[in-house]
């Protein structure tokens, strides 16, 4: 046991040793080993030991906010941080040569680093980093440069399926004035890094790509980003809303004509709809490409079938308020009763009576057995009012329904 003493004692000597240098190290060290490093080294000539081969670079990125993204300008924010590797043996030593320091620290000006340019840039074309951002040296000579920053770039929205729509943008880094030849780029993860990534409010990110593309003629990494509209609020105060008034609006011709509230009615609901075209053309691109919103059309035909009840109200009331007296064509004579017939409108009670007829004798009466005389021009206008109430609603019914179709096989 005494003898395992001792070899403990030895070991925590050598330890202690071991690591006297690195603990006894200060910032003087640091200064004169950043000297010696920078001694005679030029910040414009890139690394390498044999320019016969590639410098080799690790590109990824650390993505902290999509910050917003406007359709109208096509312009998205992002936030984050690039991490960027390579070997530059002109910055490496020997940690015993200067007291065991493991890493030092130099600004960015005062070594070489690789020159990315946002070629998608919705501003002016400018390198990342800054001048006074600090890089991390290993003694290996592994540098690690990890510029931050607000990234805005180009992007075209697609708002064909508006509010629904999914936009997906393409952001491309390109070492500028050098070549594959010269440089040769690596994505160590095929997507980007989500550790500190916080929530957009109105955007859901749903994928995010880094691809190095080391092409002869146009050498660069591409960052791709994937987001969807949060749809939710846009529902409640947009497409409900709008499908509401829709079918109200086919209600018109249940008021009754006395009141004279029809055409009022009708006017409002015309304005309201055209109010709402207006508020969505606002907050989309004014741009055909590569499609307007879907929305844009829904809303387009329901001003044509507001429009049309409208006419069709005027229509009715100028029928309803003609003279007695006044004959009516026999076309519209057949037509009324038509529809009497399949409303049971013109005599509930006769319309009964007939069908039991009908179930004992086991014969049809012809639709024409009514007195003509017995027509007159306010039971065409009623008779109207419910062709019209049928047809707006299932013309309603077929375009909004054709509406979610189309969306949801988008």
């Amino acid at each position: 046991m005494p003898g395992y003493g001792k070899l403990w004692m030895l070991v925590i000597l050598l330890t202690i040793y071991r690591f006297e240098g690195v603990l006894c190290a200060n910032a003087t060290d640091k200064t004169a080993l950043n000297t010696a490093l920078l001694s005679g080294y030029s910040a414009t000539v890139h690394p390498g030991s044999n320019y016969s081969s590639q410098l080799q670079i690790n590109v990824s990125f650390m993505f902290s906010s999509l910050q917003s993204f406007v359709e109208i300008t096509g312009e998205l924010s992002i936030v984050g941080y690039f991490q960027i590797y390579w070997i530059d043996e002109r910055l490496s030593w020997n940690p015993a040569s200067h007291d065991n320091l493991q890493s030092t620290t130099v600004l960015q000006k005062e070594i070489w680093t690789p020159p990315f340019i946002l070629v998608d840039s919705a501003g002016d074309l400018n390198l990342i980093g800054d001048d006074e951002l600090h890089v991390n040296i290993d003694y290996t000579g592994l540098v690690s440069w990890m510029p931050p920053g607000r990234i805005l770039a180009a992007c075209n929205a697609d708002v064909t399926n508006y509010p629904f729509d999914k936009q997906k943008c393409l952001l491309r880094y390109m070492p500028w004035g050098y070549s594959s030849a010269e440089i040769l780029l690596n994505m160590p993860s095929s997507s980007m890094t989500m550790t500190i990534f916080s929530e957009n409010p109105t955007w859901k990110l749903t994928e995010t790509k880094l691809t190095a593309v080391n092409d002869l003629n146009f050498q660069r990494f591409e960052m791709t980003i994937s987001f969807k509209r949060r749809d939710t609020f846009f529902i409640i105060n947009l497409i409900l809303p709008m499908i509401f008034m829709c079918f109200i609006n086919m209600f018109v011709f249940c008021i009754p004509v006395e009141t004279g509230d029809r055409l009022g009615y009708a006017t409002t609901l015309l304005l309201t709809i055209a109010v709402f075209l207006s508020i969505v053309t606002a907050a989309l691109p004014q741009s055909s490409t590569p499609s307007i919103a879907l929305l844009c059309y829904l809303l387009i035909i329901h001003i044509l079938l507001s429009t049309m009840i409208m006419f069709c109200v005027i229509f009715g009331l100028k029928m309803f308020f003609k003279p007695e007296n006044a004959p009516v064509p026999g076309w519209m004579k057949k037509l009324t009763r038509l529809v009497h017939k399949l409303t049971c409108k013109k005599n509930k009670s006769q319309c009964i009576n007939k069908v039991a007829v009908e179930t004992k004798d086991g014969e049809v009466d012809s639709i024409d057995s009514e007195e003509d005389d017995d027509i007159k021009w306010i039971d065409v206008s009623n008779a109207f009012d419910y062709v019209c109430f049928g047809g707006f609603m299932m013309a309603a019914m077929t375009s909004n329904l054709t509406f979610m179709f189309v969306l949801s096989m988008s």
